[in-house]
């Protein structure tokens, strides 16, 4: 299945963010063992839309081997950016895989 993996992405995670000021405040870090991981990237929908939580942005489904990524993380890869709003791992013959649902926000102009 790996010969199918055609694109090279980054993880992100959601972390709180120290510093000198003592507002609540996160920001998103690299996950050093998930900086390169390869997968393949398939659209979902055909258009920009809205889900139940008032997020707006396109559906897609990214399939990957068996990583520790999880809902809220950040996919980079290719100058786009997704948020992972769901996770599944499946079994087959052996093999691990995720098949990981993400939205690509558009990015403001």
């Amino acid at each position: 299945m790996n010969h199918l993996f055609d694109r090279l992405v980054g993880v992100y995670r959601l972390v709180a963010a120290t510093g000198e000021s003592p507002a609540d405040t996160e920001g998103y870090t690299s996950v050093a063992d998930l900086e390169s991981i390869r997968c393949e990237i398939q659209p979902l929908d055909d258009s920009y839309g809205e889900d139940f939580s008032g997020s707006y942005g396109k559906d897609f489904l990214m399939f990957c081997d068996a990583y520790d990524i999880q809902e809220k993380d950040k996919i980079v890869g290719g100058g786009e950016e997704y948020i992972v709003n769901g996770v599944e791992k499946y079994n087959f013959l052996g093999y691990s895989h995720l098949e990981v649902r993400i939205k690509l926000v558009p990015v403001p102009e």
